[in-house]
């Protein structure tokens, strides 16, 4: 299935730049992503002795991707059903069930089993805000508790430190897109900021698509589908010192899907608000 996304951005700020040049002889230095899944602290990705891919933001903005699903699909040993649906996807590692996995945003488990009959056990994060995405092949249930044979997933959001440009203490984004696979319109604002130990992020993303291409024909579906996604974030740092940190975040997103003919439609809905927040320090 090949997708072709147009995109309009308008932008004061520029997002965080993963490679430096030396001054001496001006040569790029790229540095190793920064994982914490396989050992609950921080090393570099060529210093963890787990199996992990690491999906980085320059990845996810050449990418373009409309679902955390969508982000996962070209991963080793990982499969993906339905995931351009927030309410079906499913994901499986290694052959495991998508329910033996353990889904992290920002170091807070996420595992969602409220949904009678559907079940989804995934976890809703607007790629839009997403830094990295972390993919641990391999049980995790000494790190982070029962339920995680089959791996971990891992996301961390941006923060406004990521998004801002050097020297500025305040910046907005603004992002509008066609995906033709999907006959889809997305729009997306955001607004963050940085002073002293503050740090504070507040973004919102609306897509609403149509029928979908077929992977099977490369042709349009003629099944009637209606889909809409709508997701709010917000996200409060505060850094009182180099070795503590503590976060707050609010998400609430929807997802609404209408498929079929008005005489067998069928209609999904799901809401969800999250309420997260940690501390971390080190001595």
């Amino acid at each position: 299935m090949t997708a072709i996304a147009a995109s309009v951005l308008a932008t004061v700020t520029y997002p965080s730049v993963q490679a430096q040049e030396t001054p001496s002889n001006s040569e790029t230095v790229v540095t190793a992503p920064v994982v914490v899944t396989a050992t609950r602290t921080e090393k570099k990705l060529n210093e963890a002795p787990s199996s992990l891919v690491v999906i980085t933001d320059g990845q996810l903005e050449q990418d373009n991707p409309k679902t955390l699903g969508d982000a996962l699909l070209d991963i080793p040993n990982v499969m993906m059903e339905a995931p351009d649906s927030p309410v079906f996807t499913r994901i499986s590692i290694r052959g495991s069930d998508s329910d033996q996995i353990t889904y992290l945003i920002d170091g807070v488990r996420q595992d969602n089993y409220t949904m009678s009959g559907n079940r989804p056990a995934f976890m809703f994060a607007d790629p839009e805000m997403i830094k990295q995405i972390e993919v641990r092949r391999g049980g995790g249930s000494s790190l982070y508790g029962n339920g995680g044979i089959g791996g971990t997933i891992a996301v961390t959001t941006k923060t406004a430190a990521d998004l801002l440009k050097p020297g500025r203490d305040f910046g907005a984004k603004l992002k509008a897109g066609y995906n033709n696979d999907a006959d889809e319109f997305g729009q997306a604002a955001w607004l963050y900021g940085r002073k002293g130990p503050v740090d504070a992020v507040i973004g919102f993303s609306h897509r609403d698509g149509g029928k979908v291409v077929s992977s099977s024909n490369g042709k349009r579906s003629k099944i009637p589908r209606d889909a809409q996604y709508d997701s709010f974030t917000s996200k409060l740092s505060f850094t009182p010192s180099d070795d503590s940190i503590f976060s707050i975040g609010y998400n609430y997103d929807e997802n609404k899907l209408d498929q079929g003919r008005t005489d067998n439609e069928a209609k999904y809905r799901l809401k969800q608000h999250r309420l997260s927040g940690s501390w971390e320090y080190s001595s």
